[in-house]
């Protein structure tokens, strides 16, 4: 019992030690590690452009820089999108650091339209709304265009009528000193001018001065004319120096005649008068524009010509297919040689080239010797040039076949020369009979009648032929058998 009870009092001190230990390893006040509230607001992206544009939103800058700006309060920033519509090309900008801000630019040069946008997403997830931005750039100025005439009549009731044109941003503005539309001032003659201002819509502007002549009508107006000494040959051109004559009408009072030139004889000139006489002779081709000019300032409808001189002769030779640029031109005679002369010149042109003695468009080879061929240019303006070709033609060789007897060798038959065919043609034959080799008195027939003194003899033929130029060629026959 005693010692029941005494275990019993050592349990409970245990436990209160050990309750004692617990109590005292607690905090005097209990702390609780609280988890982070989500983030769930996405970034705000922002997209401007740096400069200023006009009332219409255009911008006219060289270039434009338009920044995209993504921020967040709470996130990090993941990621910033930024994507040119026009182009379709996306640029992606991850910031290497944590921050709760990042930017992007680009500049735009380009004229014209185009849509940009951007976005971003921050480091938890949340992905942004798409900013866009419409980017409008117009750099070139407007046209202003008159459909007014520049030269009135006096006293002609003609208005001012004009537009503006911009084929980007459009027309914001076109004015003038007189508006479209208003009656010009025609009541007296000179030279007048009207300002007129355009601006389109990204505030490019344009300033013309449209100038207007009011000339007297046209019974006051000066009036001039010319004349060509010698007169204008049929082909148009000259060969000798020429006199311009002009001549000019004043109903408001004696002026001056003029002349504007340009081509081989360049510059102008003035003369004070109703009439002027100018020479030229320079070569080539020229334009020449000839007006008046009244006391009072006033011009005349101009007038135009043309003036050609060619005053060299053409230049002219000769070329055959057989030239071998030798000295001395030999040709074979008969041979078949074209000829074509050659006739040149820079001004004017060739009216013709001929060549004298040809026959048939070839060198003519009928007889030996030297030949000259009579050249001739004459161009468009008359010059004419002579020349000569001079060429050899060498005598050429008979072709002669080796004559040949046919008949029977036996007194009291008939034998008959065959010469065959000798080139060229035209070739003259004579015929010689032989027996043993002797001639034969009185035959010279190309046939030959065998008699009793040719019996045991053989016969032979000579065949003889000649042609003007060529030299002359013989042949003989082969012996026959003895005549029987």
């Amino acid at each position: 019992m005693t010692r029941s009870r005494n275990r019993s009092r050592l349990l409970t001190t245990v436990a209160v030690s050990m309750l004692t230990s617990t109590v005292l390893a607690l905090p005097s006040s209990p702390v609780f590690a609280a988890e982070p509230a989500a983030d769930t607001t996405p970034p705000t992206v922002t997209l401007d452009a740096e400069t200023t544009p006009s009332d219409w939103e255009w911008h006219n800058s060289d270039e434009v820089r338009v920044t995209a700006v993504a921020s967040d309060t709470e996130s990090p920033i993941h990621d910033l999108y930024f994507k040119d519509g026009k182009t379709g090309t996306i640029w992606v900008l991850t910031p290497s650091q944590l921050s709760h801000s990042a930017s992007f630019s680009r500049v735009f040069t380009e004229e014209g339209v185009r849509t940009l946008e951007a976005y971003g997403r921050d480091k938890a997830g949340n992905l942004s709304n798409t900013t866009k931005l419409t980017l409008r750039i117009d750099r070139t100025a407007p046209t202003i265009t008159v459909t007014t005439p520049k030269t009135i009549e006096q006293g002609a009731a003609v208005a001012l009528n004009y537009f503006c044109s911009d084929t980007l941003s459009d027309i914001a503005r076109c004015s003038g000193e007189h508006p479209d539309g208003t009656r010009l001032d025609t009541s007296r003659t000179g030279t007048f001018g009207v300002l007129l201002a355009a601006r389109d819509k990204a505030d490019n502007t344009t300033q013309q001065l449209f100038e207007y002549t009011v000339r007297p009508s046209a019974d006051k107006l000066p009036t001039v004319g010319y004349a060509l000494n010698p007169g204008l040959p049929s082909s148009g051109w000259y060969n000798r120096p020429v006199d311009l004559t002009l001549t000019g009408a004043f109903p408001l009072g004696v002026g001056s005649v003029h002349y504007r030139a340009t081509g081989a004889i360049g510059g102008s000139r003035g003369d004070a008068g109703s009439t002027a006489v100018h020479r030229f002779d320079t070569e080539g081709v020229t334009d020449f524009e000839v007006y008046a000019r009244d006391a009072e300032g006033n011009l005349s409808d101009p007038k135009h010509l043309t003036l050609r001189i060619d005053r060299t002769p053409p230049t002219v030779s000769g070329a055959a297919d057989h030239d071998r640029a030798a000295s001395v031109r030999h040709v074979k005679q008969e041979e078949q040689v074209a000829f074509a002369p050659y006739c040149n010149d820079a001004l004017s042109g060739v009216a013709s080239c001929t060549a004298t003695g040809l026959l048939g468009g070839k060198l003519d080879t009928r007889l030996p010797g030297e030949h000259v061929l009579a050249l001739r240019a004459v161009d468009r303006a008359g010059n004419v040039a002579t020349g000569e070709y001079r060429y050899f033609v060498d005598a050429g060789s008979l072709v002669a076949p080796k004559p040949k007897i046919s008949g029977t060798a036996k007194v009291g038959k008939r034998l008959t020369a065959r010469a065959g065919t000798w080139k060229p043609s035209g070739v003259k034959l004579s015929y010689r009979w032989y027996r043993n080799g002797k001639a034969i008195k009185g035959a010279t027939k190309p046939k030959y009648k065998l008699n009793r003194k040719d019996r045991g003899k053989r016969i032979t033929v000579k065949v003889t032929g000649g042609k003007p130029g060529y030299r002359t060629v013989t042949v003989i026959s082969a012996k026959t058998k003895r005549v029987r």
